[in-house]
């Protein structure tokens, strides 16, 4: 992807965050991902949920771990994310993150990530959820597209809502 391309959807996307759009947008590739998530760590104050099938490192960005990182270094935010697999609690940046304090990472239940697809209609689909208002939609995780927002409360909370429901149930990561 030309870096001038990418530069023009990341200043979209600031100006999104900037203006509380609550515009929904589409990401199409890793790079596009990679920026979106960026953004919205560097948008988020208080709270992230995220839902992670497939971990994979490219998404992981310097810029992306930055952000991540900044935001976790404020010990009033929190970061609860839940995965498919023990292997995933252990693997690249995930890893470097399970001594964290304000971040807890679960693994699904087996049964959970059927059910978890069909309420929201996409199948494996990941999702990120911050401070209940932003957040991108994965729903081919092959070619990393998707659908986000900065500020779209309504599908905000039906995410958050299926991640909540299935976080407590699940097993805290060791």
């Amino acid at each position: 992807m030309a870096q001038e391309e990418l530069e023009r959807y990341r200043e979209y996307l600031k100006f999104l965050a900037k203006n509380n759009r609550s515009d929904i947008f589409t990401n199409e590739n890793t790079d596009h991902a990679a920026t979106v998530l960026t953004e919205m760590f560097n948008n988020a104050t208080s709270s992230v949920v995220m839902l992670c099938h497939k971990l994979s490192d490219d998404i992981f960005t310097e810029e992306y771990k930055s952000a991540f990182k900044n935001f976790i270094g404020n010990p009033n935010h929190s970061v609860r994310i839940m995965v498919k697999s023990d292997k995933d609690c252990h693997a690249g940046f995930f890893g470097e993150l399970l001594e964290e304090g304000n971040v807890t990472i679960h693994v699904m239940h087996e049964d959970a990530v059927g059910e978890i697809s069909k309420n929201i209609g996409f199948d494996d689909c990941d999702f990120a959820v911050f401070d209940g208002k932003m957040f991108r939609l994965e729903y081919d995780a092959s070619q990393r597209k998707s659908l986000g927002s900065f500020n779209d409360t309504t599908i905000a909370e039906r995410l958050t809502a299926q991640f909540d429901k299935y976080f407590e149930g699940a097993r805290r990561c060791q």
